[in-house]
């Protein structure tokens, strides 16, 4: 049950737990800020108990404009609410700010898990009434780009595509948008998958060739066999390494065996960069196959 007091500003303090930290710069507070000095404060302030004055739990903004406006009481409802009941309201009041702020409200969400770990992800979950997976997919706004941030706040696409783009380092994800506007949003969307596929399989490709660098691979046993009955790239191994000694020697064909010698290296860089140049170039074609149908439409 809630208790109507008038309460003094000065015995007022803000709560930790802000959801939805207060700009003064947005049109929407200074909205806020000229019809109260014009009418007052019409909606009370939501405010708990401390052992010093009270914590607003809501009405961060009109709390604020009432210190701007040197106001000398505002109406509040008193309630006696726990850490983790306050964080629960805020988090239902939000809830629809992820049709308007969906970026503001990811970060929001990140803060509570990542930053002041409040509550797990699982917990977090069902304080909002949402599938956990739902919240991870949320949670992946945080990562996109100044650009694409203000895109997605503008409208220009919406959450889904958002999530889908969050998945591409922020150079790709400006590059893309530079796209937006001659491509329908399902061909925009394609190409997000593609480049985000392409994304994946490089970096499968650097971690492989991270792992030679420390990690030896062995030529099959008939290989070397080979060899050692009628040698056929001795000479060459012996050439490319340049040995001078007999250690040398086995030190080039321990190389070879170990495929860690320069030629099996060299090799193995080369069809990586072809590979590399190969995706590039077929992610560039259907970008512009995107961008060839999209004119002949109009």
């Amino acid at each position: 049950m809630y208790d109507l007091q008038i309460i003094s500003a000065a015995d007022l303090k803000r709560c930790p737990i802000q959801l939805r930290p207060v700009c003064k710069e947005t049109l929407e507070y200074i909205q806020l800020r000229d019809a109260i000095r014009d009418h007052g404060i019409l909606v009370p302030l939501l405010v708990r108990p401390m052992e010093t004055g009270h914590e607003v739990v809501d009405g961060n903004n009109r709390y604020e404009i009432s210190r701007d406006l040197r106001l000398p009481g505002l109406p509040c409802h008193v309630v006696e609410m726990s850490d983790n009941e306050v964080l629960q309201y805020q988090l239902l009041v939000h809830a629809s700010s992820i049709e308007t702020e969906p970026v503001q409200y990811a970060r929001r969400l990140w803060r509570i898990v990542e930053v002041e770990q409040a509550l797990t992800l699982n917990e977090l979950a069902m304080h909002i009434r949402k599938h956990p997976d739902w919240v991870r997919r949320i949670l992946k706004l945080v990562r996109l780009s100044i650009t694409a941030q203000e895109y997605l706040t503008e409208g220009h696409f919406g959450v889904k595509i958002g999530i889908e783009l969050a998945k591409l380092p922020c150079e790709k994800q400006d590059e893309l948008l530079e796209y937006l506007d001659d491509v329908t949003p399902s061909e925009f969307k394609d190409m997000i998958v593609q480049e985000a596929r392409h994304h994946r399989e490089n970096i499968k490709d650097r971690r492989v060739e991270e792992r030679s660098e420390t990690e030896y691979r062995f030529r099959s046993f008939k290989e070397v066999l080979d060899e050692l009955e009628r040698p056929t790239v001795a000479a060459s191994v012996l050439s490319r390494e340049k040995a001078q000694s007999a250690l040398d020697g086995w030190n080039a064909h321990a190389k070879w065996v170990l495929m860690n010698d320069s030629a099996t290296v060299a090799d193995a860089l080369d069809k990586s960069e072809r590979e590399q140049a190969r995706k590039a170039e077929l992610l560039k074609r259907r970008t512009a196959e995107h961008l060839n149908r999209k004119r002949e439409q109009e």
